[in-house]
């Protein structure tokens, strides 16, 4: 499988093996796209992507405009083949000419497999196009962030590492829809429906759990295949939509938060202080009593470094205060005292290392 790690979404997409996966066609591939998943997290927003175009390319009316032209296009090669007899020329008082005869089933077969990728392509650069001439992608770096001004008067600030597609634009009555993958902090306007009673609804798609709202504020994070939404102010609701169950509803209410894990299928909601969720909007981290196994999280989501612990026991140690966190070297100059620990940075593993001070 480590091919795919150089794959684009457009390979993807045309790899077979991926689309008996995405299109349910081989259970055996099931678990070896699964393993794939877990184990380069890196690839889950390309993968998403792909997956998208798949399962919007397969039942698309113009799909099926292309398939109907394929199958006029052979029905009429074959009534003419019917027709067809051999022809074979022979030169008067000279030995007949040998010639390889193309038997019709052959023939058909060329011209069919033709066409058929002819369509296809076609179809194809259709919906590529379409998805991707028809939206708006913003991405982040590592110790990055973006503000987003959306076309309905939202606000979306996009934390590091992260990738959101918007439409250009929303059809007229219809729902506000987004992609995230990553983090990103949602502002969201309500809008009215001009064409009917009533609010429009924004979805926010990420991973198997669409985040639902008419206007509010919230916090998504979707990474390794978990996702977790935190409601500043209003109402949400969540559809969290599980490979082999019905999809479940969930209500959130201010100063809650919901954690569903990476099968889709358990959840947890708790009450919690907004601000320690939130709070890197405002390019700094609040910690309270928060352990240091969950500060390396977050030092993986925004600087892109894995947090190895010298002495284990350090990861179940906590911390409270805050540290701006828009300067790499500033936020680990102030860990590091705040901490009284010694942290140094192997630029080439792209790992910091936690250890003791020698007294």
């Amino acid at each position: 499988m480590e091919k795919y790690l150089t794959y684009k979404v457009e390979d993807f997409v045309a790899d077979e093996s991926f689309q008996r996966w995405v299109l349910g066609e081989d259970k055996a591939v099931a678990s070896i796209w699964g393993q794939f998943v877990t184990q380069y997290p890196e690839k889950q927003s390309e993968i998403n992507e792909a997956k998208r175009l798949l399962n919007a390319l397969v039942p698309n009316k113009q799909a099926g405009k292309y398939v109907h032209e394929t199958q006029a296009a052979i029905t009429l090669f074959q009534a003419n083949l019917q027709i067809q007899k051999p022809v074979f020329e022979v030169a008067k008082n000279e030995r007949p000419i040998k010639t390889k005869a193309l038997t019709f089933p052959a023939r058909l077969r060329r011209i069919a497999a033709g066409l058929v990728i002819l369509f296809t392509l076609g179809a194809l650069a259709y919906f590529l196009t379409n998805t991707y001439l028809a939206n708006s992608t913003y991405e982040t770096a590592y110790g990055q962030t973006q503000k987003i001004n959306l076309p309905d008067g939202s606000v979306v600030t996009l934390n590091s590492n992260s990738h959101l597609r918007v439409p250009n634009t929303w059809e007229a009555g219809e729902a506000r829809e987004v992609w995230l993958d990553g983090e990103a902090f949602f502002e969201v306007q309500k809008q009215k429906n001009g064409e009917k009673q009533g609010l429009i609804k924004f979805i926010v798609h990420s991973a198997n759990v669409d985040v639902e709202v008419l206007g509010t504020q919230f916090n998504v994070w979707n990474r390794r295949n978990n996702v977790a939404v935190v409601l500043n102010e209003g109402r949400v609701k969540l559809n969290i939509k599980g490979k082999d169950t019905p999809t479940q509803i969930v209500e959130m209410l201010p100063n809650e938060m919901v954690e569903i894990s990476n099968n889709q299928v358990s959840f947890t909601k708790k009450q919690i202080k907004t601000k320690l969720y939130t709070s890197w909007k405002a390019q700094e981290f609040v910690f309270e009593s928060t352990p240091l196994a969950e500060v390396a999280k977050k030092i993986e989501d925004v600087y892109g470094l894995k947090v190895t612990f010298q002495d284990t026991k350090m990861s179940s140690e906590t911390i409270t205060g805050v540290i701006p966190c828009k300067n790499e070297q500033l936020f680990f100059d102030v860990l590091s005292t705040t901490l009284d620990i010694k942290i140094t940075k192997k630029e080439k593993d792209k790992e910091v290392v936690f250890s003791r001070k020698t007294k």
